[in-house]
């Protein structure tokens, strides 16, 4: 049955059938989350859904309402196991404990500041309901987690299934290097709205993967690049410099200033307090610093043009005499928008969740 799916899946991508394709994978996660139920219970079947949720996060697949981009898949599942969790206690007849509490303030700020902000500003109201919903299942999602996850083995099968997904991302991006004409595969990915997919001013290629946007992609491989050092440093095993090196790849490839200096600025933060509070054993620290050094010099030789486009940014930020500047950062013209819309008239909740000539400008 799976591998009749998959070869139907196959087909409608290389037809370009994206209603058909997102009818048949909806078909597909139901008889996966069915067979999950049947072998696992209702018991394990949270903790399997989320599992399935953070692999699907760089894969978004947009549902289209009145041809236009409504919400991914991955946001439906959010709101679905959300409900599931809500509900079953008042089945099972139990209360619904979130510890710690205080854990709860900061997100439920947030969402009420999200809802007023869109409630108070019902400007582009189709736009602003869909970045509501989007913004929403965020908070739906960290609340999930605190549910679901209970010890520290959960947390840890998370962290790999997202460096999984992240060397998988790594994967796609050399490979539409190598052969462009895949890219067209990946278009189930891509949002109906216009995407930037390189630097026209400067002539440099950055790569968008299926997240479909360059600098977001960026900080997803810089977050698996610290993720990989923790796992490296709690089990020694080389595994996770492997996916400390397709991270960084994938950070050169996107061609990303920001993301570079964090992840520098990360490492040094992260060596200083292992070394400090005297919790490196088997000289990691010295493995990982000269394993990184050795991943330049492999991609120096074996992907020149990528390097030469970083190189090539980073020269041209450095010519600034102030680095902070908004000139420096490629921001001034975003600061003159966000002044103009927002600074000279500030308000208590903001001017609303989508605003077309301070948002996309």
């Amino acid at each position: 049955m799976s591998s009749l799916l998959a070869v139907i899946m196959g087909l409608l991508i290389l037809n370009g059938s994206r209603t058909a394709f997102g009818i048949v994978s909806l078909i597909f996660v139901a008889l996966l989350l069915g067979g999950l139920i049947f072998k696992a219970g209702l018991k394990k079947i949270d903790k399997y859904i989320l599992y399935f949720i953070v692999a699907s996060i760089p894969f978004p697949y947009l549902l289209q309402f009145s041809g236009r981009d409504a919400l991914t898949v991955t946001t439906i599942i959010i709101y679905f196991l959300f409900m599931i969790i809500i509900l079953r206690h008042p089945f099972e007849r139990k209360y619904l404990t979130l510890e710690p509490k205080f854990a709860f303030i900061l997100p439920t700020l947030i969402f009420v500041c999200l809802t007023v902000s869109f409630v108070l500003n019902p400007y582009f109201i189709g736009q602003s309901l869909r970045y509501y919903i989007a913004n929403i299942s965020g908070i739906l999602l960290y609340f999930i987690i605190l549910s679901t996850i209970k010890d520290g083995s959960d947390v840890v099968t998370i962290i790999k299934i997202i460096l999984f997904t992240l060397v998988l991302e790594s994967g796609i991006v050399l490979l539409v290097y190598k052969f462009p004409a895949v890219e067209k595969y990946l278009e189930i990915f891509n949002p109906r709205v216009p995407t930037v997919e390189f630097s026209a001013r400067e002539e440099i290629i950055r790569s968008i993967g299926t997240v479909w946007d360059y600098e977001l992609l960026a900080e997803w491989f810089l977050v698996g690049s610290i993720l990989s050092i923790g796992l490296f440093y709690n089990f020694k095993k080389h595994v996770y410099i492997f996916s400390l090196f397709c991270c960084l790849a994938g950070i050169i490839f996107t061609v990303t200033r920001s993301a570079f200096f964090l992840l520098i600025a990360g490492l040094a933060l992260i060596l200083t307090l292992v070394n400090i509070l005297k919790k490196d054993s088997k000289w990691s620290t010295v493995k990982i610093i000269l394993l990184l050094f050795l991943s330049c010099i492999v991609l120096f030789f074996v992907f020149p043009e990528q390097i030469g486009g970083l190189a090539r940014r980073l020269e041209i930020y450095f010519r600034h005499s102030n680095l902070f500047s908004p000139e420096a950062i490629d921001r001034r013209e975003t600061w003159k928008g966000a002044f103009r819309n927002f600074l000279k008239e500030p308000t208590l909740f903001g001017k609303g969740i989508y605003n077309v000539d301070s948002f996309y400008y």
